[in-house]
Parts: C-alpha cells; sequence; structure tokens
C-alpha cells in the first residue's frame, strides 16, 4: 500500500492564459493546486491578463485595498508557516499584505515578497495590481509543528543582533507581531513550551526570549512568562549587553579579591 506524504508545501498558479475574471465559484478551476482549499472571496482577482496572461493578476487600480481580496483556509490543522509570492506590478503605489502584515511595497520587477501568517487561513489584500507568477505556502501539519517553525523564525530573526550584543525593539516587535498574528492553537503550543538551550527551536527560543527580557527588561513580554524577568539561562554571554556583562566581570573580580584578602588573612 501506498502512503502518501503530508502536504508541506502549495505551489499556485494559472493553469490558462484565457482571460477570466474569477468567482469564488470557479477559483479552483483556474488555479493550479487550490483544490483542497476552502475558498471564502474572490474579488478583482483575474487571470490570462494582460501584460503577463500566464500569471494571476491581483487587485484592481481602480478600487480601494479592501475591494481588491483573495481569502481562502487551507484544511483542516494545515498552518501556514509562510506565503511567498513571486510577482510585479506596472502600475505605480501598489503594496500588499497578507494576514494583515506588511504592507510590502511590489515592484516593477519580478521579486518574491514573504510572510509569516501562522495561520489556517489566508488573506491577501492589494491596493493596486500584482501580477503573481506563483504563490508558494509553505505548511505544518499541527498546531504543534507551527510552534516550532516560530521558535525557527524567533532564532533567525533575533541571532545576529543577539551576538552583536545589540537585540533592537524593531526586531523585538516583529518577533511580537509574528506570535499576535498566529492561530490560537499555535500561540497555545508556543507559550506551553519550556525553556531549554539543547532542546528544539521552539525550546531555544524560549530560552533565548527569558534571557532577553532579562538584559532588556523594557521590552514587551509578549508571551506573558513569569520567569522571563529572573532568568539569564539561554543568552550566551556574548549576546548580553555590555554594561551587563561588565557588571557579572566586576562581581567575578571582587569575589576573586575577597577569597585572596581572607587567605592572607589566615596566613
Amino acid at each position: 500500500m501506498t502512503v502518501n506524504a503530508p502536504i508541506s508545501q502549495y505551489v499556485l498558479s494559472s493553469n490558462t492564459t484565457s482571460y477570466k475574471a474569477m468567482t469564488t465559484a470557479d477559483f479552483q478551476t483556474y488555479i493550479n493546486n487550490s483544490s483542497s482549499f476552502t475558498i471564502t472571496t474572490v474579488s478583482n482577482i483575474r487571470v490570462g491578463a494582460s501584460p503577463e496572461t500566464s500569471a494571476i493578476m491581483m487587485g484592481n487600480k481602480a478600487t480601494a485595498s479592501s475591494e481588491n481580496q483573495l481569502v481562502f483556509s487551507l484544511p483542516t490543522n494545515q498552518i501556514a508557516t509562510s506565503v511567498v509570492v513571486n510577482g510585479y506590478q506596472t502600475e505605480t503605489n501598489c503594496d500588499i499584505t497578507v494576514n494583515g502584515e506588511g504592507p510590502l511595497a511590489v515592484t516593477d520587477t519580478a521579486a518574491d515578497y514573504t510572510f509569516y501568517p501562522l495561520s489556517n487561513q489566508l488573506s491577501f489584500a492589494m491596493t493596486n495590481r500584482v501580477w503573481a507568477n506563483s504563490i508558494t505556502i509553505n505548511v505544518a501539519q499541527s498546531a504543534a509543528e507551527a510552534a516550532i517553525s516560530f521558535g525557527s523564525d524567533f532564532l533567525s530573526w533575533t541571532g545576529t543582533e543577539c551576538a552583536a550584543s545589540a537585540l533592537t525593539s524593531a526586531t523585538w516587535t516583529k518577533c511580537s507581531a509574528l506570535y499576535n498574528r498566529a492561530d490560537a492553537g499555535v500561540q497555545t503550543a508556543i507559550k506551553a513550551a519550556s525553556p531549554n538551550v539543547s532542546g528544539t527551536a521552539l525550546e531555544q527560543a524560549i530560552a533565548r526570549y527569558d534571557a532577553a527580557l532579562k538584559a532588556y527588561p523594557t521590552y514587551s513580554n509578549f508571551l506573558a512568562r513569569s520567569t522571563a524577568a529572573g532568568s539569564v539561562l539561554g543568552l550566551k554571554t556574548d549576546t548580553l549587553p555590555i554594561a551587563l556583562i561588565a557588571s557579572l566581570s566586576l562581581l567575578g573580580i571582587l569575589a576573586t579579591a575577597g577569597v585572596f584578602l581572607l587567605k592572607k588573612k589566615h596566613q
């Protein structure tokens, strides 16, 4: 018996070069790899539109972004961890958002625009026309798996700045926004994880999260962790702010001096 591997990626593309202003009812007819989706909204989404008749045209320059929308849900339990829109625009002032993330300004040269929804439902909105050559959706098979993806993104986004002892509030806000966009089940799985510097990507991320809040106490405790303010475990010494490193070093010197003087006194 052949057992099919779980779908881990969908690549959406047009299967026609004939012009069609699609409706919710016929979206799956013209878009490859969308047959298992639940389509909710298809507004100003076309295929076969000039100048790129092989692409998916998303949006209309004559309408507001609230009317340029594509909304659909993945199969039950699947969570989109990232969405990559490969496309371009021929108009000016063209932005795209996915689940409220963005807007990203689309240029007139084909490029990848990446979003991180951590959600079962995807909602695209455009302020103008975007010709999408493809839309790649990377998926997790459960909330727990999606939570690990959060951990990987958290570690990736904070890694360089932590190594330079310069974790910025902008990066912290980016991580907070990722968590806030996540479906409730994913948020629950994230908050249930324990810190472990040798564990999964999520456990390592929680360890770094706790340490970061100790090092940067003014940053938002968006995971509402009660232990975060009392721990520096999980953040390497070279990722701590210079002032904190200096304080720890001074304490070490004083402790050593105290032991030396105590020995001299007893001699």
